[in-house]
């Protein structure tokens, strides 16, 4: 992996996803898009009422519109980091990825317990895990989900 320079130069624009930076070309891109399934997203108080979630019933919306889009906006050679929620629909979001670029790799595993009211509140989504569709393990009394980057 390349080196960082010791200065960097950041632009900040307001848009959607990549619409504020089309012709540009980037050496790494981060993303930190939202990958939360709806359902989760609305019982948590990550999206408080009148904040606008469109990550689909999955998880997988927003994200799979970066990593569709991401290698346009890429240098040759440049990097994409991104990260997937295991509260999203881990499978789909990394068949996505692996169909957009050449390698994908994961580079960290940060792992949680489900608190607050999403535990109080889990029996509403835990269909979701049921369906596959989001990855929740119970682990003995506790329930545990994971945020993992990858790099493609």
């Amino acid at each position: 992996m390349r080196s960082l320079p010791e200065s960097l130069r950041i632009d900040f624009k307001t848009g959607s996803l990549f619409e504020p930076w089309d012709g540009r070309a980037f050496d790494v891109i981060i993303d930190d898009i939202s990958g939360v399934a709806e359902p989760i997203a609305r019982l948590s108080e990550w999206y408080p009422p009148g904040i606008p979630c469109a990550t689909g019933e999955d998880g997988s919306t927003l994200i799979g519109e970066v990593l569709r889009e991401a290698p346009r906006y890429l240098a040759p050679a440049g990097v994409l980091f991104f990260p997937v929620l295991t509260l999203s629909n881990e499978k789909k979001i990394l068949e996505i990825a692996r169909e957009r670029f050449t390698s994908v790799e994961q580079v960290a595993d940060y792992r949680w317990f489900l608190q607050g009211k999403l535990l109080e509140r889990r029996e509403e989504f835990w269909p979701l895990v049921e369906q596959g569709k989001i990855g929740i393990v119970q682990v003995k009394d506790r329930y545990m989900w994971h945020t993992k980057v990858f790099r493609a």
